[in-house]
């Protein structure tokens, strides 16, 4: 310590020590008060969600909720002050059909709960699947949600299927106009239970746990991207949710007029009315076709914070690396509906072109009117302001006032492409020499590399190849190796002559390993869990590096698995360039920029007109890469 500061300690010590008692305690208590984070750091504000499956390829117009990040759950529809110890942070948002049976339609989760199904960090898995999801969900009904949904009985199990099957001219075009059919027709039935939509089959109890909505509030990272756009607020404006839950103001969820876009709306004109905050009335928006959405909530929000100065916090979350395929995109739900757009699908992109042709004015006019509504640039937005992954939310990050960007912090949590590239290089290298060495098969490499859908590498280890000309056995799940326990010998099975159901099953027994789990099975004596290991984060690491800048983590997330993966691929002797096992991709970039080398981050040249247009033409012939 310096004298200056020795000094100013002595001098604070006897102001303190000349005080009356009750005037002492009185401003150590305010001291104490001010240094909790509860008081001095207290955010509200919405999570916004990229489009996910038939809404994608239908609307593109994604799903928000609410985020307050100093109080904690009450049940599952209600919010309270926190208890000393608990960790604050909770999502609140509104579903249609919760649960069978159950008929509120608000849903309040912990924020780790409701992005990753579990509330410890250490056990977030390295990958993600529909197996995989769906046991993280079933244990996440058994420990908390249990009591709220109940399982159900065989009797009314029986009554709900009957219905189903029933025939409904009503229900039957519904399913065709939301293109429902196109999902059963591409995943079938192999990875689901044999009683999906209406519960879901305890492997332990064998009991009959409500299906819906729930499960999408329930590992939501696992399903889509998102981003979080929170402001500061104090206690007493979040503190007014309580009475707004206790009588919220719709309980039968409507599309039209009852929305998840209507509750965060009014929930947040509840926080912030008294501060100037006001949106649109939803019939003057014509580029929502009169319903409120995600998107016209988030540029009312972002309208208010900008007019105000407001300190604003953005953080970009990536889907999960894993199985499926996402990118953020929200736009209005005339453009989404109207618009041709190859990123929604091939179909949709064909229909579209096909209604455009026989009306040019639907296509032109739709985009139009969305520009014309001054919509927000949400992926803007996260190139400007967003810093850090969902382990910072809510914990006094860097704010972004509205300012001019930062260039140098943007490569910083983005990159530099040349420095991107230096990585696939190094990763391709390290792949390579693991095919030679025999830790990576043919199968692997050709998932790896092919064209347009780098994403499948990690399909390789959720079930065996379908393809009977392969003779090699394969591995069953992503993972093998349950906490610190980990198995010596990994599952084989031959495509060929297991049925599908009891590769379910076996799925079902399967955990994928956390980070955690990675490092001690870096560290096994087992030559084939090392191996399993490699594979893993091979399939991490490769999500990235295949992925579009835009839909990448940031670069501190990946540098950390990225040592992850040197660590295991020298566990398995394989020789690393020491360039590639010392030099980060944040020192890489910031190097690069501060030499002059590149003057923009990758996010940056990826939004550039010449990188869309090569970007639009490959979805167009092979579909989104991600």
């Amino acid at each position: 310590m310096t004298p200056f500061y020795q000094e100013a300690c002595k001098r604070i010590i006897a102001f303190f020590r000349y005080l009356p008692p009750v005037l002492r305690s009185t401003l150590l208590l305010l001291l104490l008060v001010l240094s909790n984070r509860q008081f001095i750091h207290a955010d509200t504000g919405i999570v916004v969600y990229g489009s996910k499956g038939t809404d994608q390829r239908r609307t593109d117009s994604g799903h928000i909720s609410l985020i307050v990040t100093d109080l904690c759950a009450s049940g599952i529809d209600q919010v309270r002050r926190c208890d000393s110890g608990e960790v604050p942070g909770v999502i609140v948002t509104a579903y249609a059909n919760l649960a069978s049976d159950y008929n509120k339609a608000i849903f309040v989760l912990p924020l780790l709960d409701h992005l990753v199904a579990t509330h410890d960090p250490g056990k977030i898995p390295v990958l993600s699947s529909g197996s995989s999801l769906r046991a993280a969900q079933i244990t996440y009904w058994r420990e908390h949600l249990r009591k709220y949904f109940p399982p159900m009985r065989q009797g009314r199990y029986t009554e709900l299927r009957a219905d189903l099957d029933r025939f409904d001219a009503g229900r039957t075009m519904r399913r065709f106009l939301t293109m429902e059919f196109i999902g059963t027709l591409i995943a079938g039935h192999k990875h689901q239970d044999a009683t999906e939509p209406i519960a879901l089959i305890d492997p332990e109890t064998k009991e009959l746990i409500p299906d819906g909505r729930w499960r999408e509030a329930v590992g939501a990272e696992h399903l889509r991207s998102a981003v979080v756009i929170t402001a500061p607020a104090s206690l007493a404006q979040e503190l007014r949710l309580v009475a707004y839950l206790s009588n919220p103001p719709f309980n039968a969820f409507n599309a039209m007029t009852a929305n998840c876009s209507d509750f965060v709306e009014r929930a947040l004109l509840t926080v912030y009315g008294d501060s100037g905050l006001r949106f649109r009335k939803r019939q003057l928006d014509l580029a929502d076709a009169w319903i409120t959405s995600p998107l016209f909530i988030a540029t009312g929000f972002l309208s208010y914070l900008k007019s105000n100065d407001v300190p604003t916090r953005v953080n970009f979350i990536p889907i999960t690396a894993g199985t499926r395929r996402s990118h953020f995109s929200v736009h209005s739900i005339s453009r989404g509906a109207l618009v041709p757009d190859p990123a929604q699908g091939k179909l949709a992109f064909s229909l579209k072109v096909f209604f455009n042709y026989l009306n040019p004015l639907l296509g032109v006019t739709s985009f139009t009117v969305d520009q014309l509504s001054r919509l927000s640039d949400l992926p803007g937005l996260i190139h400007d302001c967003s810093s850090g992954d969902l382990l910072t939310v809510g914990t006094g990050g860097q704010a972004c006032a509205g300012l001019e960007t930062d260039t140098r912090d943007r490569v910083r949590v983005f990159g530099t492409s040349s420095c991107w590239r230096k990585k696939q290089d190094a990763f391709l290298a390290m792949t390579s020499q693991a095919m030679e060495a025999g830790l990576l098969e043919t199968q692997s490499k050709q998932l790896m590399l092919r064209l347009g859908q780098p994403y499948l590498l990690a399909r390789l280890y959720e079930h065996p190849m379908t393809d009977r000309s392969l003779t090699q056995p394969l591995l069953i799940g992503m993972g093998a190796c349950r906490g610190t326990e980990c198995i010596s010998m990994p599952t084989y099975s031959d495509a060929s002559s297991q049925s599908v159901s009891e590769t379910a099953d076996l799925q079902d027994e399967e955990a994928i390993p956390s980070r955690p789990d990675i490092r001690l099975m870096a560290e096994s004596s087992e030559p084939l869990v090392k191996q399993i290991a490699l594979k893993l984060m091979t399939s991490v690491i490769n999500f990235d590096l295949s992925s579009e800048p835009g839909d990448r983590r940031s670069v501190q997330t990946f540098d950390q698995d990225w040592r992850l993966l040197v660590r295991v691929a020298e566990a398995n002797k394989l020789t690393v360039p020491a360039e590639a096992a010392s030099e980060s991709l944040e020192s890489c970039s910031c190097n690069s920029f501060d030499t002059g080398a590149e003057s923009k981050d990758a996010l940056q040249v990826a939004r550039g007109f010449g990188h869309t247009v090569a970007r639009v033409e490959r979805e167009f012939v092979y579909g989104p890469a991600r």
